[in-house]
């Protein structure tokens, strides 16, 4: 008879052999005979990881270190995959995503009790790059520092997306494989100008700074661009601001100023 280690306790640092991927997206594994569910990871990875919950069912943990990759594994093609989150199986092949996708299909239609002889293979997108024809972008007065910047590091304005799971922190992002082709350049470029013209982003802890929002959205059929910008205030600094934007980008037929001065962190105007 096989011999189940002790499991594990919280906080204790195991090594995780990944299974598979839940509906979730989060890694399915096991450690020492016990099931457990880690933040990241693909099927055939072995991965160092902490404990961070100890419960009846299974175990749940994050990953700490990548000791041996699965044969899916691909070259992500955004510096920001890991803290980002948008993308999390970025380094993961279409291919095989496609297929874990169809096994999760054929589970729900066996747990529904839905009779059924096969699932046909999943039909994937002809081009899954560049796709996002609609994006918010958030503006924030503390900056998500990534686990390879040196310290020290300025971090008191950012554009990009939130960090997972934190609201207060906005991951400064500098490139978006998923946003339409030329919209990451409008985002060099508020971001240029926000610090250029000294605009303070927004901070969720003192519900103090100007700029809080930028959403693009392209005309698919059109091909026109519209820039919706939120901020807290409306003055000439903001206005300079927009104008410069405009200019900088000929293709903006559309330009957008919303003005929020509460303290939810919605786009509204």
């Amino acid at each position: 008879m096989e011999t189940v280690e002790r499991k594990p306790k919280k906080g204790e640092e195991v090594v995780v052999q990944v299974e598979g991927i839940d509906r979730k997206g989060k890694a399915v594994g096991v450690t020492d005979g016990h099931p457990i569910v880690i933040n990241r990871g693909i099927p055939g990875d072995r991965v160092r990881a902490r404990v961070t919950k100890r419960r009846k069912g299974a175990l749940e943990g994050v990953s700490l270190e990548m000791l041996e990759r699965g044969p899916g594994h691909v070259e992500a093609r955004c510096s920001h995959h890991v803290s980002c989150g948008g993308c999390k199986f970025q380094d993961l092949s279409y291919e095989v995503q496609l297929e874990l996708l169809r096994g999760h299909i054929e589970k729900a239609l066996t747990d529904a009790a839905v009779p059924f002889t096969a699932v046909d293979s999943v039909i994937g997108c002809p081009e899954p790059w560049n796709y996002r024809n609609k994006m918010e972008l958030s503006f924030g007065g503390i900056r998500w520092v990534e686990p390879e910047e040196p310290e020290g590091v300025a971090r008191d304005f950012a554009l990009g997306f939130h960090a997972p799971g934190r609201f207060d922190r906005v991951l400064d992002v500098s490139e978006c494989h998923l946003l339409f082709e030329g919209g990451i350049e409008i985002v060099k470029t508020a971001r240029a100008l926000g610090k250029e013209l000294q605009l303070s982003a927004w901070n969720p802890h003192t519900h103090e700074g100007c700029l809080r929002h930028l959403i693009l959205r392209r005309g698919v059929l059109t091909d026109e661009t519209l820039v919706y910008v939120v901020s807290s205030l409306r003055d000439d600094i903001v206005d300079g601001f927009l104008d410069r934007l405009s200019a900088a980008h000929p293709e903006i037929t559309t330009l957008v100023h919303g003005v929020n001065a509460h303290v939810a962190d919605v786009a509204t105007s």
